[in-house]
């Protein structure tokens, strides 16, 4: 949640930052729709509901034609069952250790903004707070992009949020390094 929340921010001062609104509401649409699927599922957790679980009894028919899989496939719908179970067991029983997780992921965040903004500082472009979070959103979104080892994505996603910030590509492909 605190990770798809880092991104929804992170788009919505993108969007201000890098393409003066250009993009439009339509990503921030986008954004908040991304974020409705951890939210919901820890509200299903939540309430005792195992979607995951669900949606793999759902297609386990796809599987049983081949029973070497069929059978794998039952243990893994088996312990997703149990893990969900006892991750909502867990919501409700200890509240306290949930927020202090989601505190301390949210700490971890602000700590890995600041851990870069300074290196990119150290290396000559004196970021801001909000320029820092536009840089490391590029490269976080540059991490999910379906890429095999990546393929340089993050390195241009760095050249590509420095040089729109108006600082040198170079540093950008120095962050990489």
């Amino acid at each position: 949640l605190v990770n798809f929340s880092f991104l929804v921010c992170g788009v919505v001062i993108v969007q201000s930052r890098l393409f003066d609104g250009e993009l439009g509401g339509k990503t921030v649409v986008f954004t908040l729709t991304l974020l409705s699927f951890p939210l919901l599922y820890l509200v299903a957790l939540w309430r005792g509901r195992q979607p995951i679980a669900g949606f793999m009894r759902v297609t386990s028919p796809v599987f049983n034609g081949r029973l070497a899989w069929a059978n794998k496939f039952e243990t893994a719908v088996r312990g997703m069952a149990a893990s969900e179970k006892l991750a909502g067991q867990f919501c409700h029983q200890s509240p306290r250790y949930f927020g202090a997780a989601l505190l301390v992921t949210l700490l971890s965040w602000l700590t890995m903004v600041v851990e870069f903004g300074m290196m990119l500082t150290f290396l000559g472009a004196d970021v801001s707070f909000l320029e820092a979070i536009v840089v490391l959103t590029a490269v976080r979104f540059a991490y999910l992009l379906p890429l095999p080892g990546g393929l340089g994505t993050v390195e241009a996603a760095q050249v590509l949020a420095l040089t729109r910030l108006g600082f040198d590509p170079a540093i950008g492909l120095s962050a990489s390094l």
